[in-house]
């Protein structure tokens, strides 16, 4: 009887028969070592995109800081840049003012600023990976700066991370878009829209 050739799937690892372990498209094997690899490489890359956007924003002139005047706690020029770019795309608003970018730039600052030290340190290095032009590009975020990304350009970096594979970079959409949504619909402002008529103006006391 002949004998069924079957066919080899090509998108899969293949287990070598020598070993118990796949090769990633890195050249860094799944096992523990792999991983501690692959971590080591990562945290790498961020301590050196930190200490290059910190050292950028040493050599920038004073007056091309168009944020310096806002008094953050917590985000620095870059991250303010990035938010400003993601606000219209994130709340499908084309036409937000100068005036309620400021507010919400200021409600997103003091959020993270209040933030436990792990949340913050998380959103520190997703700002560190944003600010910087190659790594933004491995991410599959727009090369350009923040200020200059189109809209159609973030549209679809944005849905890029919420369709991924990749789990970290599902949960930097989730993290990107819930900080956003929920400093806006705690605005005095947004309440007659989800209609929430506001917070109690007295508490009756407990009978």
């Amino acid at each position: 009887m002949p004998k069924l050739k079957v066919k080899t799937d090509t998108l899969t690892p293949q287990r070598h028969e020598s070993s118990d372990q796949y090769t990633s498209f890195l050249g860094l094997k799944h096992s523990r070592r792999g991983f501690l690899q692959l971590g080591l490489v990562a945290s790498t890359s961020l301590a050196l995109a930190s200490n290059i956007a910190k050292a950028s924003e040493l050599i920038k002139p004073a007056t091309s800081n168009t944020q310096s005047a806002i008094p953050y706690r917590f985000l620095d020029n870059a991250s303010a840049e990035f938010f400003s770019a993601l606000l219209p795309v994130v709340l499908a608003k084309e036409n937000l003012d100068k005036s309620t970018i400021k507010s919400m730039l200021l409600a997103l600052d003091s959020l993270i600023f209040h933030f436990n030290a792990f949340n913050q340190k998380q959103m520190m290095q997703l700002f560190e990976v944003m600010a910087f032009a190659p790594l933004r590009l491995v991410a599959g975020a727009p090369w350009t700066s923040w200020p200059q990304a189109t809209p159609a350009a973030i549209q679809a970096f944005l849905e890029d991370w919420r369709d991924s594979r990749f789990e970290l970079k599902r949960m930097g959409y989730l993290s990107i878009c819930k900080v956003i949504n929920l400093c806006w619909y705690a605005r005095v402002e947004s309440y007659s829209r989800i209609g929430y008529p506001g917070p109690p103006t007295h508490i009756p006391a407990p009978v």
